[in-house]
């Protein structure tokens, strides 16, 4: 919203086409990636464990941030006996006090 509202909504879509391609070349071929609205994003990574999905939320904000985009990035594992949904909640969640903490940090 900030580069749409300072630079206009053409400079925000290539923002939006620029983290879809870093993402892309930093998850694996297997994971799923979505867009879920504006300039949020989901990732389902596919048979592995929440320390690697950690791993890989690492290296996409790393690369976003060596691309000049900051991200709030928010990581759950799908627990046995919850559904998909209440996985993305958790994420959600994370993502949310990520971005808190970006936040506190620039002040």
């Amino acid at each position: 919203k900030s580069i749409n509202d300072l630079f206009g909504h053409l400079k925000g879509d290539q923002m939006i086409q620029e983290t879809v391609q870093i993402i892309k070349r930093t998850v694996r071929s297997n994971d799923l990636v979505a867009r879920l609205g504006g300039d949020e994003f989901g990732i389902l990574n596919i048979e592995t464990n929440l320390e690697n999905t950690q791993k890989l939320a690492n290296r996409i904000s790393e690369s976003l941030k060596q691309a000049g985009i900051n991200a709030a990035i928010g990581v759950a594992a799908r627990q046995p006996g919850t559904d998909l949904q209440q996985t993305v909640v958790e994420a959600d969640k994370q993502m949310y006090r990520h971005k808190r903490q970006i936040k506190d940090m620039s002040q």
